[in-house]
């Protein structure tokens, strides 16, 4: 194959992988919880103007911070409130995680090593999720990815410095600069992690490398100080017990207790990083051994060192922690990229452990086309979302035989193999259409908001008893009233342990849980109610008086509630009106 020939099935590649990031962004609604809330609070960002403290339903919400809310405001700003205004901010964030990968890959490994560690962070299934999601993961992984290269270009620097040349020496203190930069941009999206993360690799490298220097430096201390320390003293202004939530609540005692119910076992992420990096995974283990990938004894290879650190400290570090989500180790899934670059750059002919990944997709292909129809309702899919999972999994499950045997027939030509192991994931988006819009209805206020639409008007007032349906707001683009006790229906850690920060919110938009039986009695104005199936007596209180307007999965809405005008003519024969 001519090397123009190689650069176009190169291309190719690159192509699909990033067709399936962004193919279907408005494919299916937004899904709850974490999406309609975060959403919602882009919304009121965006509609407020106030880039400083998130809202969600005009109460702080100071779960997480501002920079990933501000990212998704800007989108709604310049293309509307719609679904791909704000999942494109999950989308650019993955490709400049992408694209920087390549650009660190291409010094290191050349072009086709460049092109390999893409690809493989491209098509790692846990990248394609948080690419379509509204939430801050992608936007986090970002930045940690380039404070950790930067680190390393630090590093990298100040080794290869001369005694009298202070350029290498200027040259690192500059890459120090902008990792601390990009670590204030990471704090700022998804908190104290953000700075945690690319530290304890990067101290852990420079106690191995005894090289201190290039860790820190005034200036970049300074810089990662004034990014930060405005934000967090303005926020602090407005919530005076928000850093101490921040550190405390939100970060120490989420990761040392199980408080927050996100427990697991110690080998809970094993089994995660594995299937969040198929089938790449299987072409790393499957490599590993054919290759002296540290180099011989003594002459250790800094660079594959320092991407070992980065997988294996952070995954020892969540594995420990009493909070586990399949989404904490996005941030490590670079790094495999760049393993496995790594372990093919070692070989000029073969592409250690292709074949392996190759038997591991044929597999899982089988596995699909065998177990899919039969264990649609394993996972306790409802009828609606069970029907569409047997010829999703038998699609999947024929293009993963398909790439299989497309590999094992490629040889070692790299942009095929390449190609054959990404078009599975790749091809996630285009197949699972119908089986992702069923689950959106069943996980989105989308059918609830189209079903009250016609019902509104600028005066209506939609009432949450003891409930508040996420992402309602966003689709309707207005907030709710919510008549709470505990303020927990906004799925907000700061608002159950802060309740002044939504007692005292501008604006009608809380109310005591039992007030809206008082305005239900009277209907001084127009209302539509929406209450919990599993809540029988607000229920039962609302079917007395009201008509139901609209069921959708666990919720109801009733209504509308509006005053009733009399009207009747005096003495003199004019008008008179009486609203009840």
């Amino acid at each position: 194959m001519t090397s123009l020939s190689r650069h176009k099935w190169f291309l190719v590649c690159g192509i699909v992988v990033l067709t399936g990031l962004a193919y279907g962004l408005d494919g299916y609604p937004l899904l709850n919880p974490d999406e309609g809330r975060n959403a919602e609070v882009a919304r009121e960002m965006a509609e407020s103007g106030d880039y400083v403290v998130p809202r969600l339903n005009t109460a702080p919400y100071l779960d997480k911070p501002v920079l990933f809310f501000a990212s998704a405001a800007v989108s709604i700003r310049l293309f509307g409130a719609t679904e791909v205004a704000v999942r494109l901010p999950s989308l650019l964030f993955t490709i400049m995680t992408v694209s920087l990968l390549f650009w660190f890959a291409l010094r290191e490994f050349g072009f086709e090593g460049a092109v390999t560690a893409a690809v493989v962070t491209a098509a790692s299934p846990l990248v394609l999720g948080f690419a379509r999601t509204v939430i801050f993961d992608a936007s986090l992984t970002f930045f940690v990815t380039l404070t950790i290269l930067s680190f390393y270009r630090a590093f990298d620097a100040y080794r290869q410095r001369e005694p009298e040349n202070l350029a290498r020496v200027q040259a690192s203190m500059r890459w120090t600069v902008l990792a601390w930069a990009a670590m204030a941009a990471a704090v700022l999206t998804k908190g104290p992690i953000g700075m945690a993360l690319p530290l304890m690799i990067a101290v852990a490298y420079a106690t191995f490398s005894r090289e201190w220097r290039p860790l820190a430096n005034l200036i970049a201390v300074l810089l990662f100080v004034s990014i930060l320390l405005p934000w967090i003293v303005a926020v602090s202004r407005e919530e005076p017990g928000f850093l101490r939530y921040a550190l405390v609540t939100e970060t120490f005692t989420r990761l040392t207790t199980p408080e927050f119910r996100r427990t697991g076992p110690l080998w809970y992420f094993v089994p995660i990083l594995i299937a969040a990096s198929f089938p790449w995974s299987a072409a790393v283990l499957g490599g590993w051994r054919t290759q002296s990938v540290l180099g011989a004894k003594g002459h250790r290879d800094l660079l594959t060192v320092y991407v070992l650190m980065w997988i294996i400290i952070p995954f020892v570090f969540f594995s420990l922690s009493q909070s586990k989500r399949p989404q904490y180790i996005l941030p490590l899934i670079p790094a495999v990229g760049l393993l496995l670059a790594r372990i093919w750059s070692l070989s000029a002919v073969r592409l250690p452990g292709a074949r392996a990944a190759a038997v591991a997709l044929g597999i899982l292909g089988v596995l699909f086309l065998t177990i899919s129809p039969v264990f649609a309702h394993a996972f306790g899919a409802s009828d609606a979302v069970a029907i569409h999972i047997p010829a999703t999994g038998v699609m999947l499950g024929s293009i993963c035989v398909v790439a299989s045997l497309a590999v094992g027939f490629a040889g070692e030509r790299r942009a095929l193999v390449l190609l054959g192991l990404a078009l599975p994931v790749s091809s996630i988006p285009f197949i699972s259409g119908r089986l992702m819009t069923s689950i959106g209805k069943e996980r989105s206020s989308y059918d609830m908001a189209r079903a009250l639409a016609p019902h509104l008007t600028s005066e209506t007032e939609i009432v949450g008893v003891s409930t508040y349906p996420l992402g309602l707001s966003f689709y309707l683009n207005r907030t709710i009233t919510l008549a709470t006790e505990t303020g927990s229906e906004l799925t907000s850690n700061y608002a159950v342990r802060h309740p002044e920060s939504w007692r005292t919110s501008p604006g009608r938009t809380f109310t005591g849980a039992r007030e809206w039986r008082e305005a239900l009695s009277h209907c001084s104005q127009i209302q539509i109610f929406i209450v919990h199936r599993d809540n029988e007596e607000a229920r039962s209180l609302l079917r007395e008086r009201l008509p139901l307007l609209a069921a959708h999965g666990e919720l109801e809405s009733y209504g509308p509630c509006e005053p009733i005008e009399f009207v009747y003519r005096d003495a003199a024969n004019a008008e008179v009106h009486f609203a009840f």
